[in-house]
């Protein structure tokens, strides 16, 4: 299932609803757990959410929700997951 998520966009357009709607910490929180799901154990979804710059997005995230800790613990449970990689880490996770 996460090989079809990430090959149809779903990436994306998780992304997307976060950048469109920065100040709903529900939608923020949900998209963050939606991100860490697909991100465990999937190497191919770790290098789409850097592609497509999920890091920096869900540093924004933080920032922008830092007194929400629902929202921060989703961000920071994905962020460790898609930087769970060493390739990956030195792609992206430790300039992101």
């Amino acid at each position: 299932m996460v090989d079809a998520i990430t090959n149809n966009e779903g990436i994306n357009i998780v992304m997307e609803a976060m950048v469109n709607h920065p100040h709903n910490p529900e939608l923020q929180s949900q998209a963050c757990g939606a991100l860490s799901n697909l991100s465990i154990d999937k190497y191919s979804s770790r290098k789409v959410m850097l592609d497509s710059g999920c890091v920096k997005q869900l540093g924004k995230t933080v920032m922008d929700h830092q007194n929400d800790s629902r929202v921060v613990a989703s961000a920071f449970r994905a962020l460790a997951n898609i930087c769970n990689t060493e390739d990956l880490t030195r792609q992206g996770c430790d300039t992101g």
